[in-house]
């Protein structure tokens, strides 16, 4: 089957999944994906459980099946609020486009919660423009908490908040959540906050691509990946470079006056050097360091992962000034430099790659030839496709990037 006539199918909506009901138990696929080129860490493919449990707090999973033929296992999304929908919709559409070739091969979906068109009172609702706060009202039987909440960490025209303040963030939880049994449902569990520090209408084309890339890699955390830079054995493959992140100075304050006293523990190290050891390497620190957060670490590495950070990510503009890099590959192709998101260039796009696709594709099966094909990163990709994503235009989409596996043996 061709690539293109997938995509005409591939991100239409369950016929059978309208009441939105997340099954609490799901399909799983009990072959073991162990392959030397499995991807990098992501949350399992689904609770391996009796029927009728539910897994702990401490799990995160793939997003249940809603149904079983042909096996779909959508994100439901939601727009906080109507500014918010203003402001980044388009930037979601097109992430939904960046991850059109995921969806084609498997069973992921990202959609627009379908209560926003339901019939309420003899009313249509708009999917389109879906704002949580106007979906229909809970259906018996119906689980209300699974959406995906889009939310954002800006203040309008507050530079000083959007530019320099660690709270003006974005990063989104990762996966999906069960509910633990016995405890209360935690409404919109699930949540997508994005910063844009420059006013969007002010942008230059590349910082609407960095925009863009952000929104692509956020996503990707939505689906269930993790980074590639925070595999355990990153620093066989990488260099990190702490000192010229953006809060270093303030994080070596931080380990020389500790003013919330973390370091009052038995055993803690008393001198700046140990205590930063401690800031850069344990996540209780977090509040020292905040630009770390996203560098500390959790066969093959794949540089063109849209997970995978730039060597500028959180950089200080006089360190990036001086030729430093945050992170930098140790095969030295591009002169160590990663462009980050699955871009080839530094204003690139940002696009997933075949590793990419393999690991949503073992998340999401739906045990076809081509899922399968995906699998192990053996699908023809041609030279793209066009996609239409529910009912706007015809938008082509280009082919993944082609994984550059890297071993440890050809460092």
């Amino acid at each position: 089957m061709r690539f293109a006539r997938m995509l005409t199918v591939a991100l239409a909506y369950c016929a059978t999944s309208m009441g939105h009901t997340h099954n609490s138990t799901v399909l799983f696929n009990e072959q073991s994906w162990n392959s030397p080129r499995k991807r990098w860490l992501s949350v399992s493919d689904s609770p391996q459980l009796a029927e009728g449990t539910t897994p702990g707090p401490e799990h995160v999973y793939a997003w249940p099946v809603v149904c079983n033929d042909p096996v779909i296992q959508p994100i439901y999304y939601c727009y906080k609020d109507a500014r918010l929908l203003m402001n980044l919709r388009r930037y979601v559409d097109q992430a939904i486009q960046a991850w059109a070739p995921a969806m084609a091969v498997s069973s992921l979906r990202i959609l627009p919660d379908p209560r926003c068109a339901q019939v309420a009172f003899g009313f249509h609702g708009d999917t389109e423009n879906c704002i949580c706060s106007q979906m229909a009202p809970k259906q018996s039987g119906e689980d209300h908490f699974d959406t995906l909440v889009i939310s954002d960490t800006t203040k309008d025209n507050d530079d000083a908040h959007n530019k320099d303040s660690a709270k003006c963030s974005t990063n989104c939880k990762q996966g999906y959540s069960y509910h633990v049994p016995g405890e209360p449902k935690r409404p919109f569990r699930h949540v997508l906050r994005f910063c844009y520090p420059e006013r969007l209408g002010t942008m230059t084309i590349e910082q609407e691509n960095e925009v863009q890339a952000a929104m692509n890699h956020e996503v990707g955390h939505s689906v269930g990946l993790a980074h590639e830079h925070q595999r355990p054995d990153r620093d066989q493959f990488i260099r990190f470079e702490p000192r010229v992140l953006k809060g270093h100075k303030k994080a070596l304050e931080n380990a020389e006056k500790d003013p919330d006293g973390l370091f009052k523990f038995k055993g803690a190290p008393k001198d700046v050097k140990g205590r930063m050891g401690q800031i850069i390497s344990f996540e209780r620190f977090a509040n020292y360091f905040p630009g770390i957060h996203n560098f500390r670490k959790s066969v093959d590495f794949d540089y063109e992962s849209i997970t995978m950070y730039g060597s500028y990510n959180g950089i200080r503009p006089k360190d990036r000034e001086k030729g430093q890099l945050v992170l930098q590959r140790l095969d030295n192709v591009n002169g160590g430099v990663i462009y980050g998101c699955g871009k080839s260039s530094e204003n690139g796009p940002a696009k997933l790659s075949e590793g990419d696709i393999a690991r949503v594709a073992q998340l999401y099966d739906n045990y076809t030839p081509e899922c399968k094909a995906a699998q192990q990163g053996k699908q023809n990709w041609g030279k793209g496709a066009r996609v239409k994503i529910r009912d706007g235009d015809w938008i082509h989409v280009e082919p993944p990037n082609k994984s550059n596996f890297t071993r440890r043996d050809e460092l």
